[in-house]
Protein backbone atom coordinates (compact mmCIF):
# COMPACT_ATOMS: atom_id res chain seq x y z
CA UNK A 1 0.00 0.00 0.00
CA UNK A 2 1.66 3.27 -0.80
CA UNK A 3 -0.05 5.52 1.50
CA UNK A 4 -0.73 3.36 4.17
CA UNK A 5 -1.91 6.30 6.61
CA UNK A 6 -3.61 4.62 9.70
CA UNK A 7 -2.58 1.34 8.37
CA UNK A 8 -6.58 -0.03 8.20
CA UNK A 9 -5.07 -1.80 5.14
CA UNK A 10 -2.52 -3.82 6.83
CA UNK A 11 -4.20 -5.26 9.64
CA UNK A 12 -6.83 -6.30 7.12
CA UNK A 13 -4.11 -8.33 5.27
CA UNK A 14 -2.59 -9.64 8.45
CA UNK A 15 -6.07 -10.85 9.78
CA UNK A 16 -6.97 -12.17 6.48
CA UNK A 17 -3.23 -13.96 6.18
CA UNK A 18 -1.81 -12.26 3.70
CA UNK A 19 0.81 -10.22 3.60
CA UNK A 20 1.23 -6.66 3.63
CA UNK A 21 3.61 -3.73 2.76
CA UNK A 22 3.05 -0.32 3.75
CA UNK A 23 4.72 3.21 2.71
CA UNK A 24 3.64 6.35 4.15
CA UNK A 25 6.04 9.32 3.59
CA UNK A 26 4.50 11.17 6.88
CA UNK A 27 6.42 9.19 9.91
CA UNK A 28 3.26 10.54 11.91
CA UNK A 29 0.94 8.08 10.03
CA UNK A 30 4.25 5.78 10.50
CA UNK A 31 4.11 5.32 14.07
CA UNK A 32 -0.14 5.42 14.42
CA UNK A 33 -0.07 2.54 11.70
CA UNK A 34 2.82 0.67 13.94
CA UNK A 35 0.96 0.95 16.97
CA UNK A 36 -2.34 0.20 15.45
CA UNK A 37 -0.71 -3.52 14.11
CA UNK A 38 1.00 -4.01 17.53
CA UNK A 39 -2.72 -3.68 19.07
CA UNK A 40 -5.01 -5.24 16.28
CA UNK A 41 -2.43 -7.58 15.05
CA UNK A 42 -0.09 -9.20 17.64
CA UNK A 43 -2.60 -9.46 20.22
CA UNK A 44 -4.50 -11.81 18.35
CA UNK A 45 -2.00 -13.44 16.88
CA UNK A 46 0.84 -15.53 17.66
CA UNK A 47 2.93 -14.11 14.94
CA UNK A 48 4.41 -11.48 17.03
CA UNK A 49 7.62 -11.72 15.08
CA UNK A 50 6.24 -10.88 11.34
CA UNK A 51 5.51 -7.32 12.03
CA UNK A 52 8.44 -5.45 11.23
CA UNK A 53 9.20 -1.72 12.12
CA UNK A 54 10.90 0.01 9.55
CA UNK A 55 11.47 3.10 9.03
CA UNK A 56 13.64 5.43 7.01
Amino acid sequence: DPFSGSGTTGIMARKANRNFIGIDISQDYNEIANQRMEIEVCTSSSSLGQVLNKTK
